[in-house]
């Protein structure tokens, strides 16, 4: 066994050890890296349909308050409102 630099004996150890370590470490690495990724989308798509949904629900409680205003203003003497204004 030729050695150009000095190595301990716990370091050969490791070092021979190493050699069937890549493939199960890309694999660890890249599932972590998946589950980060999945999990930021579905948080994404959930703030996306929260905001959505909230969006809905105003765009509702505006519209029928608008459609009140409008019933209201159809029974509303506008003859004795001028007469309080003035």
């Amino acid at each position: 066994m030729r050695r150009e630099f000095q190595l301990k004996s716990e370091e050969v150890l490791i070092i021979r050890n190493e050699q069937g370590m890549i493939y199960p470490l890309t694999l660890v690495i890249t599932l972590i890296t998946l589950f980060i990724l999945i999990e930021a989308t579905h948080i994404y798509v959930s703030e996306y349909g929260y905001v959505t949904e909230m969006k809905h629900y105003y765009e509702s409680e505006l519209r029928q308050l608008l459609l009140n205003i409008d019933a209201t203003n159809d029974k509303i003497d506008y003859n004795t409102i001028r007469n309080i204004n003035l």
